[in-house]
């Protein structure tokens, strides 16, 4: 078997790797992001006289961990990740197109049959760090997504938007002739892609998983106490969802539809108001209040705390004395 760093394409496929420099200025307080862009691979297999019959035993090979996006526009092909087949194939009518994306948590094993002749297929391959830089630390997420990027062979295939296809044929046949711009259109509609998948996503599981609001506000309430009796501890979504008896989804959807505020800014608010009562009465320094807040970076501190108050701590501590 042999080991490979391929989307599983035959050796026709034209792939484009597209990545990214990081080079802004050190110190530079900015939007975190990856440091790989998704890669792009486009497969189009013309059509022969004779068209060989596609392998009964595939060809083995190990991909290392990813999110998968494909979209086919003609043909079909069949392959198998680990001990689950996949088949994609076009659709029929006025809506051939069909989509598919697959998450792999760890290195998989690929058994390819091979893809017949008349095929035309992208597919956007993003590597771990592209997917968990989308759940930073300070990022509240979306808990049906959160669950599809967290599991191991979790998989989606529907039939895609018009914006979907729109961006995946532009990316086949781009309006664009320049090196530099074609560039640049790759990275957009691959990304473009990735945002109408995952609305498509979060449509279809809004829709199958809705919570009872009874049991939304039991939840909601369950885990509020729970916060607020344990404000000094490091309060991640997975401890809460522990500790709560509950998964991480449902504990973020039953706070957010109870409280109408995400868990994660509910336990800002309350470190902040925290800090602000110890400012008010202890006369500690900003410093000590930024850290009660859970703020490395007392410039942080103090601007979130403007935000919630509309004046700064300083003013609050010299109220005290």
């Amino acid at each position: 078997m042999q080991k490979s760093h391929g989307d599983g394409f035959d050796a026709d496929c034209r792939k484009y790797a597209l990545e990214a420099r990081d080079d802004e200025p050190a110190g530079l307080d900015i939007e975190k992001r990856p440091r790989l862009f998704p890669k792009v691979g486009i497969l189009e297999k013309p059509l022969v006289p004779v068209a060989p019959a596609p392998r009964a035993t595939p060809t083995l090979s190990e991909i290392p961990p990813k999110l998968m996006l494909m979209a086919i526009f003609e043909g079909s092909q069949r392959f198998r990740i680990d001990d689950r087949d996949f088949v994609l194939q076009t659709g029929s009518g006025a809506e051939p197109v069909r989509a598919l994306m697959i998450n792999l948590t760890r290195p998989s094993i690929l058994g390819h049959f091979g893809s017949l002749p008349g095929m035309r297929k992208i597919q956007i391959s993003c590597p771990p760090d592209w997917v968990d830089a989308l759940y930073l630390e300070e990022t509240e997420g979306s808990p049906p997504l959160h669950d599809f990027l967290s599991r191991h062979l979790s998989h989606f295939a529907w039939t895609p938007s018009r914006q979907f296809v729109w961006a995946a044929r532009e990316l086949l046949e781009p309006a664009v002739s320049r090196p530099e711009l074609c560039r640049l259109n790759r990275h957009a509609r691959a990304l473009d892609m990735l945002r109408f998948a995952f609305d498509a996503l979060l449509a279809e599981r809004s829709a199958d998983d809705p919570l009872p609001s009874l049991s939304a506000a039991r939840q909601g309430r369950r885990v509020r106490d729970f916060i607020i009796a344990n404000l000094s501890e490091n309060l991640t979504i997975e401890h809460i969802a522990r500790e709560t008896g509950a998964s991480a989804s449902t504990v973020q959807r039953a706070f957010k539809a109870h409280f109408g505020i995400t868990v994660q800014a509910f336990i800002r608010q309350r470190k902040l108001e925290l800090a602000k009562t110890a400012l008010c009465r202890e006369g500690i320094t900003i410093a000590e209040a930024a850290y009660i807040a859970g703020y490395s970076n007392a410039s942080n501190f103090t601007c979130a705390f403007k935000r919630i108050y509309g004046f700064p701590p300083g003013r609050t501590a010299r109220m005290n004395s």
